[in-house]
């Protein structure tokens, strides 16, 4: 399933555990379909842009990474 940000902090609250700590990955910026013909350079430019996890950019990711405790 694929959840926004908002969604998968709801769920998790929802079941008793608390989010501390959001990681993004796959900062894909290439459009389709030239991320299908070209996906080393997909993969290549996506481990460069991966510093952006750790600034006001890092919404750009596709993916993302939830560390909760549980209450």
């Amino acid at each position: 399933r694929e959840y926004s940000l908002v969604q998968a902090r709801a769920l998790l609250a929802e079941h008793g555990f608390k989010p501390e700590h959001v990681m993004y990955y796959n900062f894909k910026l290439i459009i389709y379909p030239l991320d299908v013909w070209l996906p080393r350079l997909t993969v290549m430019q996506s481990r460069i842009l991966e510093v952006l996890d750790r600034t006001p950019l890092a919404f750009l990711g596709t993916g993302f990474i939830v560390r909760a405790t549980h209450e």
